[in-house]
């Protein structure tokens, strides 16, 4: 189902450049184009969506995320959410409010699949320390 104006995934993920040995992303612009969704894979094949978690996989690993490290992820994302921009326009711009309901109401369906996704969601940014002398602790 859908409207007309819903595209195809494909049509609507750009490909991260330039990350770090190992790693993999993209962007996707959603369906109510109105910003994209970043998604990076780990050497190890996890799925990150932000920096923040980018940062707590490599002190998992006992590593840490250094600024030169950090700025490149973060150009890397900024450089594929202005990609996503462009297609927007390409693709002729954000959906009308009516029509972005429409999506929203077709994306019901699958509200389990929602569901978890805000679980997810809910742990991936809160309460990361934004000092490196809070790194030691848990595990």
């Amino acid at each position: 189902g859908g409207s007309p104006r819903t595209q195809s995934l494909e049509s609507r993920t750009v490909v991260i450049q330039g990350m770090p040995q190992g790693w993999s992303g993209r962007a996707v612009l959603r369906q109510s184009q109105t910003q994209a969704d970043i998604s990076m894979l780990a050497p190890d094949g996890t799925r990150h969506r932000s920096i923040a978690d980018v940062d707590i996989w490599y002190t998992r690993r006992g590593h840490v995320l250094d600024d030169v490290t950090a700025a490149r992820f973060e150009r890397c994302c900024k450089d594929a959410r202005k990609e996503a921009a462009l297609m927007r326009e390409r693709l002729g711009g954000p959906l009308p409010k009516e029509e972005r309901r429409a999506v929203s109401e077709y994306r019901v369906d699958k509200g389990a699949v929602a569901g978890k996704k805000r679980r997810r969601e809910a742990h991936s940014d809160a309460g990361v320390p934004s000092s490196s002398c809070s790194k030691g602790s848990g595990g």
